[in-house]
């Protein structure tokens, strides 16, 4: 009995191991299938079709933006099946962008796996478009450090009004070579990326001050600005659009119709078999 139990035991193992096999060799064939591929172990590529049949067109914006009134999701820039619209004002995360043979780019939401128009989205201002703008007062100096350890507030940009960290620290020193005076006369430093934080905008002269408050406020830009021609060619896709769930609609009736012949059919074997 110990060896026949033994052995069955053997068999459960060579059996379980074999499932894993099997169940790794599909995982793995699932990826090569659909090509999900990652760029430098850095940033990941989205498992879109669509978007691997046309990795090479597309570049990386990795930006969060907000939703106008008439934005739609779409299952693919080419395709005329839309996913419903985003709620005016909602912030959508774009990883990549597609620009078609008629200049229209168009976002791949990530946490949607659909894809928006650039022109239905507002790009808001942050330290990206300060740089843009400010470019000519922005220079490089003599470095200043900042001591490991020591907190300071982190800001959007200057006088934006905006805290992004009240009390950011380092575990090493932060070199700064990048400045900027505000009008107030108040020093300001940058640093593009320093362990992990991105966009690091320091004011020097009060590097705790959490009471700087916003000069202006800023206006948020379309993400694309469309001419005639592009507009009535979205107009159109846009008036020709079907729900994604239509293509559910077909298979779900049939279901249902089959479900109550079925129904029908048990009752009127029953009231055979009652009489």
């Amino acid at each position: 009995m110990r060896n026949q139990f033994r052995g069955k035991s053997h068999c459960r193992r060579y059996i379980s191991c074999l499932s894993i096999s099997c169940l790794l060799a599909a995982v793995l064939s699932a990826a090569a299938c659909f090509r999900i591929p990652v760029r430098a172990g850095v940033v990941f590529e989205p498992q879109d079709r669509f978007y691997t049949d046309h990795a090479d067109e597309c570049s990386y914006l990795n930006r969060t933006c907000t939703a106008g009134e008439e934005a739609f999701l779409w299952r693919a820039p080419d395709s005329h099946l839309s996913g419903g619209r985003v709620k005016d004002g909602e912030r959508v995360y774009i990883s990549f962008v597609y620009t078609d043979e008629d200049g229209i780019r168009w976002g791949f939401a990530d946490y949607r796996d659909q894809w928006i128009l650039m022109a239905d989205l507002f790009l808001p201002y942050t330290s990206e478009e300060f740089l843009e703008e400010y470019e000519a007062q922005i220079y490089e100096g003599e470095p200043q450090v900042i001591e490991a350890e020591t907190e300071f507030v982190k800001w959007l940009y200057p006088e934006s009004g905006q805290i992004v960290n009240d009390a950011l620290s380092f575990p090493d020193d932060l070199e700064i070579r990048t400045f900027y005076e505000d009008p107030d006369g108040r020093l300001w430093g940058y640093s593009y990326y320093f362990h992990g934080s991105r966009a690091i905008w320091i004011c020097l002269s009060d590097p705790k001050d959490q009471e700087i408050a916003r000069r202006e406020q800023q206006e948020q830009e379309p993400a694309q600005t469309m001419n005639a021609r592009q507009q009535a060619l979205i107009d159109e896709k846009k008036e020709a659009c079907l729900p994604q769930n239509v293509l559910l609609i077909g298979p779900a009736a049939a279901v249902l119709l089959a479900a109550l012949i079925l129904i029908r059919l048990a009752s009127v074997d029953k009231g055979q078999y009652g009489r």
